[in-house]
């Protein structure tokens, strides 16, 4: 066998991979929709017209793109092949350690709307995405996280409210609470749409799947950041202004911001640090530290 052949899957894919390495990655990754989404387009712009896989064009394409969801595109896609039988067994972690690896410049610090602005944004938007926005805003989840929670999912007489992330297949949901006069305004509108337990408490009456009403949602809120700020916004915003504030007014507490985000890895909560009000943080450092010497008369009389 060829060096090239060696290097290239030559068994064509069918016309319905797509859908089965969709499956794929929501059941056996498992990813959410956007990363699904996210890794299925790098994948079809790697295979071309061909469907063929070539480790040579993989790794062109690594090194081009230097970022690393494209590497991990390309690693789940080859689990998939190993998982659909075009690879043998363990056949996938011999190809997958030939990838180079990616070294990803560190990304510049993003513009995050104040408070102020979040709410001008919420108050220009219909009513049913008024409520989707302030769901994600008090609760700091996803778009497809607040898309997802079901009339049983929510206990209005506490607020308390049990999110799902990827696709409802993570095994450790999550709980939060949102403010109660909101819970209130929930309740009556699920009462008036008569949306019974198993159904979405947003949206309850569109068929549309939930990666096409994250799409929907996503595209309105774009539209009217544009009309009120001037700029784009996305949703992921929200959970970008939640957590800095969680964490400015805790005093820096990672483990509680990591909790209520649905972090694994307290490293992904640290990113969000980067939003904080620096100077403020150089203001509270002084003042703290001037009160203790005040507060210490041996500190006095030692200086």
């Amino acid at each position: 066998m060829s060096e090239n052949r060696e290097r290239d899957i030559s068994r064509l894919l069918g016309p319905g991979w797509a859908k089965k390495f969709e499956g794929f990655l929501t059941d056996l990754a498992p990813v959410g929709p956007a990363t699904s989404r996210k890794y299925l387009a790098v994948v079809k712009s790697l295979l071309g017209n061909r469907l063929l896989f070539s480790m040579d064009d993989s790794i062109r394409m690594i090194k081009r793109k230097n970022r690393v969801y494209v590497r991990a595109a390309i690693v789940k896609f080859l689990e998939f092949l190993e998982h659909e039988k075009v690879l043998g067994e363990d056949q996938a972690v011999v190809w997958i350690a030939k990838l180079p690896a990616v070294k990803e410049p560190p990304a510049k610090p993003r513009e995050i709307p104040t408070v102020d602005e979040v709410y001008q944004v919420i108050e220009k938007l219909e009513r049913e995405e008024q409520r989707i926005a302030r769901f994600m805003f008090a609760t700091g989840c996803r778009v497809h996280e607040a898309l997802g929670v079901k009339l049983r999912d929510v206990d209005f007489k506490t607020g308390r409210v049990i999110l799902y992330g990827k696709g409802r297949l993570q095994k450790k949901p999550r709980p939060t609470k949102l403010p109660l006069d909101f819970c209130a305004e929930l309740q009556k509108a699920a009462k008036a749409d008569g949306i019974l337990d198993n159904e979405t408490i947003f949206w309850p009456n569109s068929k549309a799947s939930l990666e096409s009403k994250v799409d929907i949602f996503n595209r309105k809120l774009k539209i009217t950041c544009e009309a009120v700020l001037g700029r784009s916004t996305g949703s992921h915003d929200f959970r970008r202004v939640f957590a800095t504030k969680l964490l400015e007014k805790t005093g820096g507490n990672l483990q509680l911001v990591q909790r209520m985000l649905g972090h694994e890895k307290i490293e992904t909560t640290l990113k969000y640090t980067q939003y904080m009000d620096r100077e403020r943080d150089l203001n509270t450092t002084r003042d703290i530290m001037e009160n203790i010497s005040k507060d210490s008369k041996t500190a006095h009389r030692k200086l």
